[in-house]
């Protein structure tokens, strides 16, 4: 029988918490804080290679830098010279393609809502403003920064670029500092239970059964010593990160938002349930038929988990954040 993922519960989950508009607000204003902190960091290690910040300050990879004047795989724009370049594949095709789908969003998000705003622009902002408070999102965020602070010394943690967010479902980006392995992928954090949470384990094998997640803007490690390297990547294993609601409104109570500080008793709690859930379902994909590039990229999962549990047992004992 397929084993099933485990729902397991922080300590102290408060029952069917809920946030108050003005909580919920602070929250995001100290998510958006932590994130610019991380990226600064971030880029200042790496900004001297790319020529340009890795990062934006929400902590999304940064599109620009892939340009081909930063050294970057592609180019920026199409040549307007040529009357039958339509510039698909360039940075700034890719840019219209989000645009395109955050106006269908905003559009969506609420009936007349472009006309109550303003217009399209002001629409799309609103959209974007209202997407920051979402849950969701939210926690999205702060798992950015709880493997940060866990996992930085060794492992790069990005959020993935908004094209490969909106095209491939891609979420998030951990890459093994000391091999350039491009360790794992994560699609959509989310309240995730009961049944849900068996869909999402069934996404979980499709997807390594299709051949794996493709990014365009990716990042890797490569040479002696190593340097950085933007390039696509392909047969990306992709996991799931599940929590519960109450668990993630639990996350945003008690977690420390300073980057450089020490991850709180919750934020640890967090990251030993979402490694007990990622070490499950690698081992739920080793025992089924998947491709031979997601095989080798589980490989490669395993023996980078084992540094992720050791980087997590050297912690320093924890206070309440």
């Amino acid at each position: 029988m397929p084993r099933e993922m485990p729902i397991t519960s922080l300590d102290r989950r408060p029952e069917r918490r809920s946030i108050k508009p003005s909580h919920q607000e602070r929250f995001k204003e100290k998510l958006v804080e932590s994130l610019k902190q991380l990226a600064d960091q971030i880029n200042r290690e790496f900004v001297g290679e790319l020529g340009a910040p890795l990062l934006h300050d929400d902590g999304t990879i940064n599109m620009d830098a892939f340009s081909l004047k930063k050294g970057g795989p592609f180019r920026k724009t199409k040549d307007g010279r040529d009357p039958h370049d339509t510039g698909e594949g360039t940075i700034e095709y890719d840019k219209a393609l989000i645009e395109r789908l955050e106006a269908d969003f905003a559009a969506a998000d609420s009936e007349g809502v472009q006309k109550h705003f303003g217009g399209r622009e002001a629409a799309m902002a609103a959209f974007r403003e209202r997407q920051s408070t979402k849950l969701g999102v939210q926690l999205e965020m702060a798992l950015t920064i709880i493997l940060h602070k866990v996992l930085g010394s060794e492992f790069l943690v990005l959020r993935s670029s908004k094209f490969d967010d909106y095209k491939h479902g891609v979420d998030h980006l951990i890459v093994d500092r000391l091999t350039g392995n491009v360790v794992c992928s994560f699609d959509n954090v989310n309240e995730t239970e009961g049944l849900r949470n068996q869909q999402k384990m069934q996404k979980v094998i499709r997807r390594a059964a299709d051949g794996g997640t493709q990014i365009k803007y990716g990042i890797t490690f490569s040479g002696e010593p190593q340097k950085i390297l933007r390039t696509k990547l392909s047969s990306i294993p992709t996991f799931s990160l599940a929590l519960s609601q109450d668990e993630l409104k639990t996350v945003l109570h008690q977690m420390n938002y300073d980057v450089t500080g020490e991850p709180s008793s919750t934020e640890l709690q967090v990251f030993d349930q979402l490694m007990d859930g990622l070490e499950l379902q690698c081992a739920t994909l080793q025992d089924r038929k998947i491709a031979s590039g997601v095989r080798m990229g589980l490989m490669a999962f395993g023996e980078s988990l084992t540094r992720m549990r050791a980087l997590r047992a050297n912690q320093p004992s924890a206070t309440r954040g």
